[in-house]
């Protein structure tokens, strides 16, 4: 049995990454564990009384993430270096994002 559910936040499932409103935001899902907090059941009651679902991308590792940093937007890139600063401020994460957004600075 597979649970239809839409990303009410960025974050990822599997390899992909889903965001809000565009194509690949609505997904199925193949259980209840499986259901993330920046994803909403289809079909369910959003709760206006609850803050938004935490962006779990920088919740993950530095290998993950760093590896996943080609594949996000600039402003993405921009948002997770702000956010990361702020918080845990891994050295190799900020690191790779600084390397990231050089490399398409000098690709422009």
């Amino acid at each position: 049995m597979t649970i239809k559910v839409k990303a009410i936040a960025e974050g990822y499932y599997g390899d992909v990454l889903r965001i809000p409103g565009t194509a690949n935001a609505e997904f199925e899902i193949g259980s209840e564990e499986e259901l993330g907090k920046w994803m909403e059941v289809v079909g369910g009651k959003a709760s206006s009384d609850d803050p938004p679902p935490a962006d779990p991308f920088l919740d993950r590792t530095v290998a993950d993430i760093t590896g996943d940093l080609a594949s996000l937007t600039p402003e993405q890139l921009v948002s997770y270096r702000d956010a990361e600063s702020k918080g845990k401020a891994r050295k190799g994460v900020l690191e790779a994002i600084d390397a990231e957004t050089a490399a398409r600075s000098a690709d422009a």
